[in-house]
């Protein structure tokens, strides 16, 4: 099972393999890197390790999917059921506009 991410524009979507990082550019906006690619960009730096937290998340739900033996249960689901997609062996986790 794996965690794919569909960046804040819904232009592209990725599969996540390694680590994401938070830094600021130039522009003042903060943005979620991966693999030295922005994915989206925010106002704040809070909103920013918001949606951090929250592909943290994703990710702790795709290790319990795992522990479970890959039953996808709408119960597991955490608060933010609409961000998340079922499509069979993955979890796409949409990125918040702002």
């Amino acid at each position: 099972m794996d965690l794919w991410i569909r960046s804040s524009l819904g232009l592209r979507l990725i599969p996540i393999k390694d680590e994401l990082n938070i830094s600021q550019i130039e522009s003042g906006t903060w943005c979620i890197f991966y693999r030295d690619n922005a994915i989206a960009g925010y106002k704040t730096e809070e909103r920013a390790l918001e949606i951090l937290n929250e592909i943290q998340e994703s990710i702790r739900m795709l290790h319990l999917l795992k522990i479970s033996g890959n039953k996808f249960d709408n119960d597991l689901i955490l608060e933010n059921k609409e961000e998340f997609i079922k499509l069979t062996d993955m979890i796409v986790y949409e990125m918040p506009k702002e």
